[in-house]
């Protein structure tokens, strides 16, 4: 495994053949430039975005990880579990490393939301954060976006993180060191809903074929018996930047289709 790591390292430095910029990264210039391309992207108007996103990372240029960041990145990469009746696949899954703060968010991009077929974006956005422990090297914590807002919870000493993606919705919610859900009310709401009323817009063209409702109980809803492996998919891909900025790295160097744009990382 080390020595693809090291192959894979080595390929992405020689294709980028780029040095991160002198600028300070929190500087309001390019702090500004950041906002701009969030607020246009925010309107979906992905031109003027990528415009401001591009000039941002063209004066604080994203780097290939280090073959002891890509071993970091590998140690602390989650363990997705999902559904076994799940309808939207997995399209595409990002890691980037923030350069100062001792944070890794993987960018979780599904096939879409049983709830919003009408949203015009291709995927639906999912972020999960992994904070390590700089001495030991190793994942220390893990903070999902779940509809709007954090969910923390620590990570078992020499463990990788595990996080359930729930069906149809994909909010992330990790299971903490004792193998349990840390959070299950907001679960519970969205299973209520998508149980009793079913999904928001059933009968608009766009959500053909897709479910209309979870028929089993909760506890069938938070049953979440396969488990994936994201790190083949980076290695294979090479989805991974170190940069602190997230939403401009995936529009920039991953992803050529509109997506949300999430909070790129936890508070400080």
């Amino acid at each position: 495994m080390q020595a693809g790591i090291l192959i894979l390292a080595l390929g992405v430095a020689v294709l980028t053949g780029c040095q991160s910029s002198s600028l300070p990264a929190e500087s309001e210039s390019l702090a500004r430039l950041n906002a701009q391309g969030r607020a246009a992207h925010d309107q979906r108007r992905l031109n003027e975005a990528s415009e401001a996103y591009s000039k941002l990372l063209r004066a604080d240029v994203p780097r290939p990880p280090t073959l002891a960041e890509l071993e970091l990145i590998h140690r602390c990469c989650p363990l997705i579990r999902r559904h076994a009746d799940e309808f939207f696949p997995l399209e595409d899954f990002v890691a980037l490393l923030h350069p100062r703060r001792p944070w890794i968010g993987f960018h979780l991009f599904w096939d879409d939301d049983v709830d919003f077929p009408e949203d015009n974006d291709p995927t639906d956005h999912e972020v999960v954060w992994i904070e390590y422990d700089s001495a030991r090297r190793e994942p220390v914590s893990v903070a999902t976006y779940f509809h709007g807002r954090l969910i923390t919870a620590p990570v078992a000493a020499g463990k990788r993180p595990v996080v359930a993606c729930e069906w149809g919705k994909h909010g992330s919610v990790p299971y903490g060191p004792d193998g349990k859900l840390v959070e299950t009310a907001g679960l519970e709401r969205n299973w209520k809903r998508l149980h009793e009323q079913g999904t928001r817009l059933p009968r608009h063209p766009l959500a053909r074929g897709w479910p209309q409702r979870f028929v089993g109980d909760f506890g069938d809803y938070v049953r979440l018996d396969l488990e994936e492996d994201p790190w083949p998919r980076l290695e294979r891909k090479r989805f991974w930047l170190v940069t602190p900025w997230a939403n401009a790295a995936l529009n920039q160097h991953f992803l050529p289709y509109c997506f949300a744009p999430k909070t790129e990382w936890p508070p400080e």
